[in-house]
């Protein structure tokens, strides 16, 4: 597989990854980070994660989504 140029990807895709990632990092206004995964092809949302390191110090927004989509769709690629 090669690696998709971020250019290849739509300009409204793009813009929609980063509202849904703000959104999220609005929910923790203490550490605002957040994490959207979505397929390029379509955009379509699979996985949704914010900062939660009063929880735990690893859960930045980033290892949030990843478990989020592990959740929904499993340890799959």
């Amino acid at each position: 597989m090669q690696p998709l140029s971020l250019s290849a990807i739509p300009l409204p895709i793009h813009e929609q990854a980063m509202r849904l990632a703000m959104a999220a990092a609005c929910t923790n206004p203490l550490f605002p980070f957040g994490a959207v995964i979505l397929p390029a092809a379509d955009g379509q949302v699979m996985a949704i994660g914010a900062n939660n390191r009063r929880a735990n110090p690893i859960l930045h927004g980033e290892i949030v989504a990843i478990n989020d989509y592990v959740a929904w769709h499993g340890n799959q690629g």
